[in-house]
């Protein structure tokens, strides 16, 4: 029997999407779980759950003596990250934002700089371009003070495509 692709696709459509949301839902159970207890074991699973979805390049496990505010910055960081991806951008700043002034000590410059190139990002997905070209700013400044080439090109251009959003190419 000869089925045409627009019903296949209908018939498909929803079991995928059904499929994410149930990605998103573990992701997202394992970070509530995080935000009430923000111990190691919960960061863990949380890392474990993205894992399983190839989210990280590798598993992310911590040592039992890792500091409460390292495990905050990594999750909270990490978690901003995956809702940008699954476009809940209110929810990803908001994560940034708790993230923020964990990333801001001595030590952090590297989760820093993504963090607020992620944030810059997370604003022009919400339309807030004078946020988005600050939070630019301030990483090119940092990628400018570290002097890394390819995170240099990588603010330049993320500050470029605000500015050409903005319509103000100058």
């Amino acid at each position: 029997m000869w089925i045409s692709n627009t019903y296949r696709l209908m018939i498909l459509l929803p079991v995928l999407i059904m499929s994410i949301g149930g990605w998103s839902q573990s992701v997202e159970t394992a970070l509530e779980a995080f935000d009430r207890q923000s111990d190691v074991t919960t960061a863990n699973r949380f890392f474990e759950e993205l894992d399983k979805h190839d989210f990280t390049d590798n598993l992310i496990v911590f040592n039992a003596d890792k500091a409460k505010d390292s495990l905050c910055l990594q999750v909270w960081y990490w978690a901003a990250e995956w809702f940008y991806d699954c476009q809940q951008y209110e929810q990803a700043e908001a994560y940034g934002l708790k993230a923020k002034p964990l990333s801001e000590v001595r030590g952090q410059e590297q989760i820093h700089g993504d963090l607020l190139s992620l944030l810059a990002l997370i604003y022009v997905r919400e339309g807030h371009f004078e946020k988005a070209a600050q939070y630019a700013k301030e990483c090119n400044a940092l990628d400018l003070k570290a002097g890394n080439p390819d995170n240099i090109a990588s603010s330049f251009n993320t500050l470029a495509g605000i500015y050409m959003a903005r319509r103000q190419p100058e």
